[in-house]
């Protein structure tokens, strides 16, 4: 075959899209040495990617090679492949780029007193010029695929491409924080990362809405294999993969077994339904993988799998139990010099084995405090930035939303069957229970009692109710039992006026970010999210602004309600309000608004949550049908105690 088809064809399997020119481009500057890398991109027209980097650059004798097929400095035999830490060695990128697009290429060699520039349009003979830059290399690529017109055709929109060009500059800056990089548009400048000593500094660049006390750094490991992570803190999650993210020696990777190995490490520590936030970096010898699977190197194989795959797992439970421990990474000293390759951070937590449950950091059990409000209102709880809590600060000191609740006194109702045992040693297994208490209903299964002889006497671990109803003993899951209320609120309100029950001016509007390639579907579904209250209008290719809410919402985050939304529709691809999908959207919004675990209020208040929801016509369950909760009788307590 002509070497031109040979090139097209190899093409096909290297080059998928404008975000893969880019990649490649990124990765060969790295190679080079660079420390500062600038990236511009243009989609209107004929389409421009320039990256222009301060690398060693190229000599001028070996720069008609650079477009041939297997053309690479990086090896030259197989152990050289073997060992390779170079990202990128098949000698296929520039060739693949060059035979669908016109490219443009400067150059100077540090040894070079000139630089160089080719011109190279697929078909003709390139053309080779003196130029006068700085030692580095500047490549140009134009009108991708034009003369594969089957290609250019599926490109996807301007703004859905400018997501993926995006999110591959951030998986090269999230692999190497110690390079400086910008990416950049003829109109605006989308990022500018300063070199960072850490991968959490960088982390902090590329995600301005966390904040260093949201994230935990934690690493395990010998000579042959360490695992270093930065780990997000779980309120912060989502229900997608969107904050997980896997490098092998800087790498970017797919690796699902490893993602498993995220997920059985986080088991227990957070809903099922979530997604951990975590950064995973592998450094390991290069011999230990093979990252020559497929072109893209994307997959590796890894020699000791089962090894990596229990060290990550345990690497993300001992992390997890750091934030238990509310222990956070200091501040990174300014002045430091260490390059992220040659060192590893420190550890914050002081030592690399898991921290032993005290008696502090156990959940808090209290008594409600007596003072009550005229109508029930969930408690307040931590706000995101500029937005207000749940509820407005109380000037009364004594106000138990304000306040922790008061201490045990005398005369007060004995707390000691609130409290968990404090006794050491382990906790009995659910096995040695008895038979009998295995049995015990889950869910009031009688007929309802009057709300009226419900008593609230307290609260317990900071999430159920301990309450009478009559002669029974009810322990209440407060969080089911908001979002069982509000589920029944929102749907009759939308099935009432069709708009969700109204909804609320905000006195300013709140900006809303979104990835570029989940913006065109977030704009194709305005006209569903103003049937469920929102107003929102699109202000440019990646923000939103949210005038209006849902008056349901009341106080809440807007941007956390749509980022749930967002996760349950693949990212607004999917409609919201199509018939077998409006249960799941009216869960997302009550669960959003619902009280949380260790939030507090007042005996009262716990009162008029479980009037209204046993004025539910399902009171017994969640709308995911998880029960709300749990009655023993006196009968069924008296033979427990074998009376």
């Amino acid at each position: 075959m002509p070497a031109a088809l040979v090139n097209q064809i190899a093409a096909g399997e290297v080059i998928e899209r404008p975000s893969s020119v880019l990649k490649e481009l990124l990765e060969n500057s790295l190679d080079a040495g660079a420390k500062r890398v600038s990236v511009v991109v243009d989609l209107t027209g004929d389409g421009l990617i320039r990256v222009e980097d301060n690398g060693s650059g190229i000599m001028k004798d070996d720069l008609p090679l650079a477009f041939l097929r297997h053309a690479t400095s990086k090896i030259s035999s197989f152990d050289d492949l073997v060992r390779a830490r170079s990202m990128g060695f098949r000698g296929e990128a520039l060739a693949s780029i060059a035979s669908v697009a016109r490219v443009t290429l400067e150059t100077r060699h540090q040894s070079d007193a000139v630089g160089s520039r080719l011109e190279w349009v697929p078909g003709e003979d390139p053309l080779i010029s003196p130029w006068d830059r700085p030692v580095g290399t500047a490549i140009s690529v134009r009108d991708l695929f034009f003369n594969v017109p089957v290609r250019k055709k599926y490109l996807r929109s301007p703004q859905t491409e400018l997501g993926h060009l995006t999110e591959a500059f951030q998986r090269v800056a999230l692999g190497f924080p110690d390079v400086h990089l910008e990416l950049s548009t003829p109109s605006r400048k989308i990022f500018s990362l300063p070199a960072r000593h850490t991968p959490l500094l960088r982390i902090l660049d590329l995600y301005p809405t966390f904040q260093e006390e949201d994230l935990l750094y934690h690493e395990r490991g010998g000579e042959d294999l360490r695992i270093s992570l930065v780990l997000l803190r779980a309120d912060r999650l989502r229900k997608d993969r969107q904050f997980q993210h896997l490098f092998v020696n800087r790498r970017w990777i797919r690796h699902p077994a490893l993602f498993e190995a995220i997920t059985q490490g986080a088991s227990g520590r957070i809903s099922r339904d979530l997604h951990p936030g975590a950064w995973v970096y592998l450094d390991l010898p290069p011999d230990r993988l093979d990252v020559n699977v497929h072109p893209t190197k994307r997959e590796v194989r890894l020699l000791d799998g089962d090894r990596i795959f229990s060290l990550l797992r345990r690497v993300i439970s001992e992390a997890f139990e750091g934030f238990s421990e509310k222990i956070f990474l200091e501040q990174p000293s300014s002045d430091s010099s260490r390059p992220y390759s040659s060192s590893p951070l420190p550890d914050p937590l002081g030592t690399r084995e898991s921290l032993p449950e005290t008696e502090d950091n156990r959940p808090d059990s209290s008594l409600f405090s007596k003072e009550g409000k005229t109508s029930w209102t969930p408690p307040p709880r931590s706000a995101p930035r500029g937005m207000a809590p749940d509820l407005p600060p109380s000037d009364n000191a004594s106000d138990p939303r304000a306040t922790t609740p008061p201490p045990y006194r005398a005369g007060a109702p004995s707390p000691l069957f609130l409290q968990e045992r404090k006794e050491a040693g382990p906790r009995p297994s659910f096995r040695e229970i008895p038979e009998l208490l295995k049995s015990l209903p889950s869910v009031f299964s009688g007929n309802r009692p009057d709300p009226e002889t419900i008593s609230v006497v307290g609260q317990w671990v900071g999430t159920y109710l301990v309450a009478f109803a009559g002669e029974d003993l009810w322990l209440v899951d407060w969080h089911t039992a908001h979002e069982r209320i509000n589920y029944d609120r929102y749907r009759q309100a939308l099935l009432g006026d069709g708009k969700g029950g109204g909804r609320r001016t905000l006195l300013f509007p709140v900006s809303y970010r979104v990835a570029p390639s989940v913006a065109d579907n977030l704009d194709s579904r305005l006209e569903e999210l103003s049937h469920l209250g929102f107003d929102i209008d699109r202000s440019g290719p990646d923000l939103f602004r949210i005038r209006s809410v849902p008056t349901l919402l009341d106080e809440s985050d807007p941007t956390r309600a749509l980022d749930e939304l967002g996760a349950h529709s693949q990212g607004f691809e999917v409609p919201i309000l199509r018939s077998d999908r409006i249960d799941e959207t009216l869960m997302t919004l009550s669960c959003h608004r619902s009280v949380r675990r260790n939030d507090v209020f007042g005996t009262e208040e716990g009162a008029r949550l479980i009037r209204e929801l046993l004025d539910s016509d399902h009171p017994y369950s969640c709308p995911h049908g998880r029960p709300t909760i749990l009655s023993l009788s006196h009968s069924a307590i008296d033979t427990w105690f074998g009376r």
